[in-house]
């Protein structure tokens, strides 16, 4: 994972194209977990260590994928495809169907250290290979086992958004089984996040779009956790369909988005569809609603704060953090830019866009990454007990184990340490406290 980088737009050029922005998309659209909401996650073991993950965060075995001698000639290898996203989406199809799912993540990580172009697509790239799972294997549980939190997730989506489309008709009772209790056992309860969130891309899809109805069948899941979670991933589909228009976006839509006639994204309101919907949506929805209102704005950061702070007097915190994780996904996730364009905010939400942009290095990588702690040390005075802080509620949501979670903090500044163990709940699970839902950070 590129941890800064110099291939960053300028932010104050504004005759994009709109597949420019789409590709900015795919990148801003990081997981956006609730913030702290995600429990503790107990009786479940992950073997490998947060050292292990540390020190090689995206070393795959190699694989040296070329056509066997039956195959068609012409098949391209991943050398043969640089800056042709169709091309390595064939040669993950024929990866996929010789040496399985994972292996095909493996390859999407050596593809994307070589070709800049390719870590754009990194997410659609992923979410390819999700649908693609699913359409070889027939079987949406199977998949699951087999996806990576890498690249915001996408295999997760795609696969659930595969599923969901394949069938005519989905009902209450088909939504509350698909996200099996087993998924967080055998990977943790950020793949478990992964799937309700998918389940919300997909209902969107399969309702042709329409919000409201989707966020009514994630209404009939269990808890308010499956729920919120679900809501997520219904406003990040409606985001990216409504911003790519009637276009396919690649990787993302089936034949139905070209055709859907529900308003998603209203030019004259920035804050819509927030601002129609009733208050038991708002937060997940404010959490999306900078990438539309980047869109209407043309990306000018400064605009984007100001119509945060038109927003409702409690959606304005997370109004911020959502425009941090989209300031992470346009700089790449340098930190230099990102800390600059913080800082256009209003000094009183100011803290939420730090904290925005840190957990999405978090999110993107799907580990403890070296950026984010280069990112906090980084990060103006005022901030840093904030950015640690979060950094703890991200490893929560990725780490099941306590003794993970104090490895990973132990990388924070020596004086915010406690603060990150704070935010991994390490404090209060070593003195036997039980929390049901942690309070969103004011």
């Amino acid at each position: 994972m590129i941890h800064k980088t110099q291939g960053f737009l300028n932010t104050h050029r504004v005759n994009r194209t709109t597949t420019q922005w789409v590709q900015r998309l795919a990148l801003s659209l990081g997981m956006f977990l609730i913030i702290g909401g995600l429990l503790p996650h107990t009786g479940t073991s992950q073997t490998t260590t947060v050292k292990e993950q540390a020190e090689s965060p995206t070393r795959p075995q190699h694989l040296n994928i070329t056509p066997e001698p039956s195959a068609a000639p012409g098949t391209p290898t991943h050398g043969t495809c640089y800056e042709n996203i169709p091309c390595y989406k064939k040669t993950l199809e024929t990866v996929l169907k010789k040496l399985g799912t994972e292996q095909a993540l493996q390859v999407i990580e050596e593809i994307v250290k070589k070709d800049h172009a390719a870590l754009r697509e990194a997410h659609n790239l992923t979410h390819h290979v999700g649908r693609m799972s699913y359409h070889h294997l027939k079987d949406v549980t199977a998949v699951m086992s087999q996806c990576t939190p890498a690249h915001q997730s996408g295999c997760y989506h795609g696969a659930l958004e595969a599923y969901l489309t394949s069938k005519p008709r989905i009902q209450s009772d088909d939504v509350v089984a698909i996200c099996s209790p087993n998924l967080e056992k055998e990977k943790g309860r950020f793949a478990y996040f992964n799937c309700f969130h998918g389940l919300g891309h997909g209902l969107t899809m399969h309702l042709n779009h329409d919000i409201k109805q989707a966020l009514a069948l994630c209404d009939t899941l269990n808890t308010a956790w499956d729920q919120q979670s679900c809501y997520g991933g219904v406003f990040m589909e409606g985001v990216v369909t409504g911003i790519n228009g009637s276009q396919q976006h690649s990787g993302h839509h089936g034949k139905e988005a070209q055709h859907h006639k529900t308003k998603l994204v209203d030019p004259k309101n920035p804050l819509y569809p927030c601002s129609e919907l009733d208050e038991k949506y708002l937060r997940e929805c404010y959490m999306m609603q900078t990438s539309i209102i980047l869109h209407l704005t043309q990306y000018d950061f400064a605009k984007g704060f100001g119509v945060c702070d038109t927003a409702p007097e409690g959606m304005k915190p997370t109004c911020y953090q959502s425009m941090g994780r989209d300031i992470s996904g346009h700089t790449l996730r340098n930190i230099d830019e990102s800390i600059r364009l913080c800082q256009l905010g209003v000094a009183t939400h100011q803290n939420r866009c730090f904290i925005g942009v840190v957990k999405n290095f978090l999110n993107v990588s799907g580990r403890a990454s070296d950026n984010a702690f280069e990112f906090c040390r980084q990060a103006p005075e005022q901030h840093k007990q904030d950015c640690h802080n979060a950094i703890g509620e991200e490893l929560l949501v990725l780490y099941a184990e306590p003794q993970q979670r104090t490895q990973a903090c132990a990388r924070s500044e020596t004086q915010y340490i406690q603060d990150c163990r704070q935010g991994a709940r390490l404090i209060l699970e070593q003195s036997s406290t039980l929390i049901s839902r942690a309070s969103p950070v004011s």
